[in-house]
């Protein structure tokens, strides 16, 4: 797996698969990169993170980003009791995109639109981690800790690759 894995939203359907990528690295030129509706998924899925439509994969990748997110705000407020004249960053809550309404502004192949709708939603997640990251790499005493560079998408561990 590389350094900023991609992400690949499936639904396995009869006779089929519909595959969406999701870019994570923040200097690609774009989150959603590719989609098939294909019979051999090949080397589609090769060192990717699999989501699964239809499963808790999307809730599980969210809660891996939550719980980065608390351990940085946690590490801030440690800082800042430490040195009081220090500012936090104010880091926004992390969205909870609702896949189901996203799924309603779906406009093309209807056996993609489920797929569609929950690499949309990770691509919410995507982009939510990125404006963290840049947050929280301004601030030294976080980039001390934790990196100057915006890091890797946190993926939980239960998800497959």
């Amino acid at each position: 797996m590389t350094a900023y894995p991609v992400l690949a939203v499936v639904d396995k359907r009869p006779g089929n698969s519909v595959i969406w990528h999701v870019q994570t690295d923040p200097d690609s030129p774009g989150i959603l990169t590719g989609a098939w509706i294909t019979a051999d998924e090949g080397s589609l899925l090769d060192g990717a993170v699999h989501l699964t439509v239809g499963s808790t994969d999307l809730e599980k990748l969210a809660d891996a980003v939550e719980a980065e997110v608390a351990k940085v705000r946690s590490s801030a407020q440690a800082a800042k009791k430490a040195t009081p004249s220090i500012t936090l960053p104010r880091f926004d809550d992390l969205p909870r995109p609702d896949v189901a309404e996203i799924a309603q502004t779906y406009h093309g192949e209807p056996e993609a639109r489920e797929a569609w709708a929950m690499a949309v939603a990770a691509a919410e997640i995507v982009e939510y981690w990125h404006g963290f990251e840049a947050a929280r790499k301004m601030r030294r005493y976080l980039a001390e800790e934790y990196g100057p560079d915006v890091r890797p998408l946190p993926i939980g561990r239960d998800l497959d690759t």
